[in-house]
């Protein structure tokens, strides 16, 4: 590559047109949008006391505090007939009798608010 000016563009040798480095991009879209707009504050949202939702754990599935184990997850091995020691020793104790029973009284609540909401709507 040889460099063609003081602003950091280049000449590829495959190319005709000069790019700017992968720095100048991120400076041109900082000037363009400003700060705030390029970082974006992302925000967890507490349901219960163990479980959480955050847009940068697993893609937003509800997980344990402090963990990437996903409340699915626990859900299923539930569902397969797994007692509640089984589940936990699954996780080396980081999941508790405590948080097991709160994933288990929020599922059940989601399931009468849905039937609810289809009883509404017939």
């Amino acid at each position: 590559m040889r460099r063609l000016s003081s602003k950091r563009q280049y000449w590829d040798r495959s190319t005709t047109a000069a790019l700017p480095s992968e720095t100048e991009v991120c400076q041109i879209r900082i000037r363009k949008t400003g700060w705030k707009s390029v970082v974006k504050t992302r925000k967890s949202k507490e349901i219960g006391q163990y479980i959480v939702v955050d847009p940068d754990i697993c893609h937003g599935q509800p997980t344990f505090k402090g963990t990437r184990i996903m409340v699915k997850s626990v859900l299923e091995m539930l569902v397969k007939g797994w007692d509640w020691d089984r589940v936990s020793a699954a996780y080396d104790g980081r999941i508790d009798h405590d948080a097991i029973a709160e994933v288990l009284s929020l599922a059940g609540e989601a399931l009468i608010e849905k039937a609810e909401e289809r009883q509404r709507a017939a």
